[in-house]
């Protein structure tokens, strides 16, 4: 059974400096994850939810669409969308290239 929405929002409200740390360790310093952690929190809702379940989580994009209550190719854009703003927000502060 999925998780109704409540219980999905709690989810998605981790703590994002591990998530972070145990994604993000071959790219970023100990130093930048506090920035890192900021451009997630900062994501729109649509975009972290759908980031958090695959690149957290490791999920499949098929597993995380019913998760979010969309369809696989909606979910796998949010994730490709989400990806490139994060991305921005990282360049913007000097992060990542």
């Amino acid at each position: 059974m999925l998780p109704d929405k409540k219980d999905r929002d709690s989810i998605v409200s981790i703590d994002y400096a591990r998530a972070a740390e145990k994604n993000w360790d071959d790219y970023f310093t100990e130093d930048s994850y506090s920035v890192v952690v900021e451009c997630i929190k900062e994501l729109d809702p649509t975009y972290k939810e759908a980031l958090y379940y695959h690149y957290v989580c490791g999920l499949k994009i098929h597993q995380v669409a019913p998760l979010i209550g969309v369809s696989t190719g909606a979910a796998s854009k949010r994730i490709q969308r989400g990806r490139v703003i994060l991305q921005q927000k990282l360049e913007k502060r000097g992060i990542a290239k």
